[in-house]
């Protein structure tokens, strides 16, 4: 999605006499700077990107279009008190619009830009910056939407291979659990796969991928073992539900 946004940027700062303008991402909970054009100072940028991803703040204009779900114009960010004012300092700006970039009634992101000079942003520059959130908002849930099919069809896949695997293992089970924790390890992009069996009494490692060779060395001395809840498998088996450890 990159070339989009650059090149809304480029049209927006061309079009509007504007020397500055940003786009924003938010997910929902978090607002994240993902573009910009013309930053005043490379210092400044680092300095404000450190500070993201945030929560929606009403002190940046990053944030009050996604808090009011609507245009946001700012005449004059210097005598604003509301407004974050040493970021409109240094990033010398005063003049500022902040447009939602937003799909039906979810609010995807934000697309700024500013001026150096105070004043009401003219209706035509509005319209033309809205219709670039538009189609902002249109490439993001393309890219969306295609990520959502290419994951369901790796699952696809994924599912398919496992069955044939299963169809030509009917006396061997190695390969199906080596199939399955290769290919949960591929597209949940996790560092392992790792698939165990209990026999009422004791876990047993069914297989294990991309271990180090210090690593298969201690998994070959740790099971078979008794299930406790000391161990994700073992709470799993314990609890008889799936487990989640954040930490």
């Amino acid at each position: 999605i990159t070339p989009v946004f650059e090149s809304i940027l480029d049209n927006a700062v061309s079009l509007c006499d504007s020397p500055t303008s940003a786009i924003f991402r938010y997910d929902g909970e978090l607002v994240d700077l993902v573009a910009t054009r013309n930053w005043p100072s490379g210092a400044m940028l680092e300095t404000l990107r450190a500070r993201y991803p945030m929560r929606p703040d009403p002190k940046l204009m990053s944030g009050r279009p996604l808090l009011s779900g609507r245009t946001e114009h700012e005449e004059d960010a210097l005598s604003d008190q509301e407004y974050e004012n040493d970021v409109a300092r240094a990033g010398g700006w005063r003049r500022m619009l902040g447009v939602p970039i937003k799909r039906g009634d979810t609010l995807l992101g934000t697309f700024v830009v500013t001026w150096p000079t105070p004043g009401r942003t003219p209706e035509r520059q509005v319209q033309l910056l809205e219709t670039f959130a538009d189609q902002a908002a249109v490439a993001i849930e393309n890219i969306r939407l295609f990520n959502e099919t290419k994951e369901a069809l790796e699952r696809q896949t994924a599912t398919a291979e496992i069955l044939e695997v299963i169809s030509r293992s009917q006396t061997d089970l190695q390969p199906v659990f080596d199939t399955i924790a290769a290919n949960a390890m591929r597209l949940c992009d996790g560092d392992q796969g790792v698939l165990f069996t209990f026999d009422g009494e004791l876990i047993h490692r069914g297989s294990i991928t991309a271990m180090t060779p210090e690593e298969e060395d201690v998994a070959s001395r740790a099971w078979p073992s008794p299930a406790d809840m000391g161990t994700a498998t073992g709470r799993a088996i314990l609890t008889r539900s799936t487990v989640q450890i954040p930490d």
